[in-house]
């Protein structure tokens, strides 16, 4: 009797439902887990779209290492990842970066314009160039209709958004039109920012909109 025999027998004899209501898939994983040679086999969950407003522009960047991390972690687990971020100067628009496809998307043109994120964020860029609060609306609007086309033509099982705003927001909109479970990642500064009532009524719309909310610890 092999390992993977010997632990469903024990899940069966402590409560049978477990395996029915999983409908086989822990009998499946186990297998697989323990294979004949007994090495552990890395499963496919499924395919992430992760939209974030800073991404590494290029290999070696700094910028938010946390998000592109999370990206690789995810990969080494099983997932699949893309990411959708916003286009800046000197960067390509599609790459991948240590097995994880980035996509990005121009807001603005010519490029000189994008100057909303990326360099210490989007908030320090706005508190840096207050006029720059007049390009969020285009950012906002390339930003939904981007997701919403990626879950029209591409195959995503999950999308992940890092900050409520404007990223939670423009997923919520796509997925209103096309629909997909939807993670929202809330950050220190969606919390503590952006909190004048407008922007609290985006917030809200955002996070009731999401399937489920994770914020870091």
């Amino acid at each position: 009797m092999g390992p993977a025999v010997k632990i469903i027998e024990q899940i069966k004899k402590r409560d049978n439902s477990i395996l029915t209501m999983l409908g086989g898939a822990v009998e499946s994983l186990l297998s697989r887990a323990f294979s004949a040679d007994h090495r552990p086999v890395v499963p496919s969950y499924g395919h992430i779209l992760c939209v974030a407003s800073s991404y590494p522009r290029w290999q070696g960047d700094s910028t938010t290492p946390f998000v592109h991390n999370l990206a690789v972690d995810l990969i080494n687990l099983g997932w699949r990842v893309t990411v959708l971020a916003p286009h800046a100067p000197g960067c390509r628009k599609a790459e991948v970066l240590d097995g994880v496809a980035v996509k990005r998307f121009r807001y603005l043109w010519p490029d000189a314009l994008q100057t909303i994120c990326y360099q210490g964020g989007m908030l320090v860029n706005l508190r840096r160039r207050p006029l720059g609060v007049l390009k969020i609306p285009a950012f906002l609007l390339a930003e939904t209709w981007h997701v919403a086309r990626e879950l029209r033509h591409g195959q995503y099982d999950l999308v992940h958004s890092h900050w409520i705003v404007p990223q939670g927001l423009a997923c919520s909109l796509a997925c209103c039109q096309a629909p997909h479970p939807h993670v929202i990642t809330v950050h220190g500064s969606d919390i503590f920012s952006l909190n004048a009532p407008p922007l609290r009524l985006i917030k809200r719309f955002a996070l009731r909109h999401a399937t489920a909310v994770t914020v870091n610890s």
